[in-house]
């Protein structure tokens, strides 16, 4: 006679929908969702600082030198 294993306590009753590979499959998307969430985040920033920097002024080479040239 073969044996079942016992079901884990979060499989019974609300959850016997769902098998351990489907639970786990979630959380696995889950963490790769919030990974993906925290790249953007710091690509939008990196994005904004950019664009938000004061532009200095303008560098005029002449000869090999630098001149500044004022606004």
């Amino acid at each position: 006679m073969c044996r079942q294993p016992p079901n884990m306590a979060a499989f019974i009753a609300r959850y016997s929908h769902l098998n351990e590979e489907k639970m786990l499959n979630m959380i696995w998307v889950g963490l790769l969702a919030v990974e993906v969430l925290m790249v953007l985040g710091v690509v939008i920033r990196a994005v904004v600082r950019r664009l938000s920097r004061k532009p200095g002024p303008a560098v005029l080479w002449v000869r090999g030198e630098p001149h500044v040239r004022l606004p």
